[in-house]
């Protein structure tokens, strides 16, 4: 399935997100990490939603104009940098685990895309 396509909680993408950030939170827990694991499930759920904002705006800057869509793009990457440094600065005031918690969370969809490059490697090797 490709970004904006079809209902979101049909995306893959959303559930390898929570599939590996309830892994990693529950690893955490088992360790005794608990600031840690409530750190990644909070960041993960931010994460989550950032990842909605973009692919909301994907979906519907398909029916605009250039100029109206790179707008609309560049309104929630900024919206989603505010949303993701106030995540952070709010789990400062719980303590480092949680903090590193949270950015990891907040970095899990970037593991998906890990996926697509090596897609990308294997299609264009053959």
């Amino acid at each position: 399935m490709n970004l904006g396509e079809g209902p979101f909680h049909q995306d893959k993408r959303v559930w390898w997100i929570a599939g590996i950030g309830l892994a990693s939170a529950i690893v955490a827990l088992i360790t005794g990490y608990t600031q840690l694991a409530l750190g990644i499930t909070t960041g993960t759920a931010v994460g989550i939603f950032n990842y909605w904002l973009m692919t909301d705006a994907l979906k519907k800057g398909k029916e605009m104009e250039n100029k109206q869509a790179n707008r609309l793009f560049l309104m929630r990457y900024l919206l989603r940098m505010v949303i993701s440094v106030a995540a952070l600065v709010a789990a400062m005031q719980v303590g480092v685990q949680f903090v590193l918690g949270a950015l990891a969370g907040l970095f899990l969809h970037l593991a998906t895309y890990f996926g697509d490059v090596i897609k990308i490697m294997r299609y264009t090797k053959q």
